[in-house]
């Protein structure tokens, strides 16, 4: 390694700090609001993701509570619970996919006053696929 060049690590700081930078809060608000064009309750939906960026949430957390509100804004009406209650029940995804949904619901009755009991789905426990011996390479 030659003296005078910086440490690996350094080189990883650097590249990490690059991708960790802020997004200035004009580009959020107008990042959300592409998201939610059409949408009935527009205004509560973006409301409601400017408050989980207030409270620290993580970017992803937000994109994804912004993808499952607008899907359930252009299926139901946000502001009827047991309509999104009987939307969730009957939709035909996994019970995690059903309680992440009444997770992003249940930020957005909080921000919005609306009262919201949420209901509590269990997940299914998978078995893993162990493979036999025949199954397996051993690369030799």
């Amino acid at each position: 390694m030659n003296p005078g060049s910086p440490a690996p690590q350094a080189s990883v700081l650097i590249q990490t700090s690059r991708f960790n930078a802020k997004t200035p809060p004009s580009q959020t608000v107008s990042r959300l609001r592409a998201h939610t064009n059409g949408i009935l309750h527009e205004d509560q939906i973006i409301n409601t993701l400017l408050n989980l960026k207030k409270k620290g949430l993580y970017d992803k957390t937000i994109k994804t509570t912004s993808q499952e509100l607008n899907q359930l804004g252009r299926n139901t009406d946000l502001m009827n619970p047991k309509e999104v209650l009987t939307y969730i029940a009957n939709h035909k995804v996994a019970n995690s996919s059903k309680q992440k949904l009444v997770n992003c619901y249940a930020y957005f009755c909080k921000t919005n006053g609306i009262i919201f009991e949420k209901p509590k789905y269990k997940c299914e426990e998978t078995i893993p696929i162990i493979p036999t011996k025949e199954n397996v390479f051993w690369g030799y």
